[in-house]
């Protein structure tokens, strides 16, 4: 199920991606990278050159540029949402020094794949306003965090917040599979190996709408 949205909602949308994307130093294919939707979704968006989209290409957006989850598709229906367009580099500066210090690491970080003790310094003294895709990806690696925490701490949230869901109420609100969904249909005396598969990949594909569902619910 795709959410619905006037022309006006989705420039408006990509009018607030280009912004939150720059702001972030970040290219269009960086997205995509940081669990994002795909340079070309990215950049439709951006021009307002599609009123659809899925709900699962919304919850990639709003991780990628470490928005709240709903972001996105409260901006396409027109809400009133207040977007931070300042980038918090104290907190990210304490962030970091207050997690490396609870890890005993050092500022030096290259031998564990993080960033050089020369960049982590800079970040620790907020001397810096941009800080590589890559860069990031380094940082939460090393420190233990999600990845996106980096932006959602420049944002203003908390880093590792995740929604954790009951896992046996998620299972009771999502229709169960049956054996019919996988059983040769008519025409397959044997049940065709690709048709099987295709059968079970678009099953799969409605679980996954079922559960965004559920969370936005």
């Amino acid at each position: 199920m795709n959410p619905a949205g006037s022309a006006e909602g989705f420039r408006t949308l990509g009018d607030a991606v280009a912004l939150r994307r720059r702001l972030l130093h970040m290219r269009q294919v960086d997205l995509e990278a940081r669990g994002g939707p795909g340079a070309a979704t990215v950049r439709n968006i951006e021009q307002g050159s599609r009123t659809s989209y899925s709900r699962r290409t919304f919850v990639q957006l709003d991780h990628a540029l470490g928005w709240a989850l709903g972001t996105s598709e409260r901006i396409v229906n027109g809400e009133d949402v207040t977007v931070e367009t300042d980038l918090d580099w104290d907190a990210l500066a304490s962030a970091v020094r207050a997690r490396r210090e609870e890890l005993r690491l050092p500022q030096d970080l290259v031998s564990r794949g993080g960033p050089s003790e020369f960049t982590v310094r800079k970040i620790e003294r907020a001397e810096t306003d941009a800080i590589r895709s890559r860069t990031k990806t380094q940082l939460e690696q090393v420190l233990q965090w999600q990845r996106g925490d980096v932006d959602r701490i420049l944002a203003g949230q908390a880093p590792g917040q995740a929604e954790w869901i009951d896992p046996e109420a998620l299972a009771a609100r999502i229709p169960p599979l049956h054996e019919t969904h996988f059983a040769p249909q008519p025409g397959e005396e044997r049940g065709l190996p690709r048709a099987a598969a295709v059968r079970i990949a678009q099953r799969l594909r409605g679980l996954a709408d079922d559960i965004e569902l559920i969370l936005g619910a």
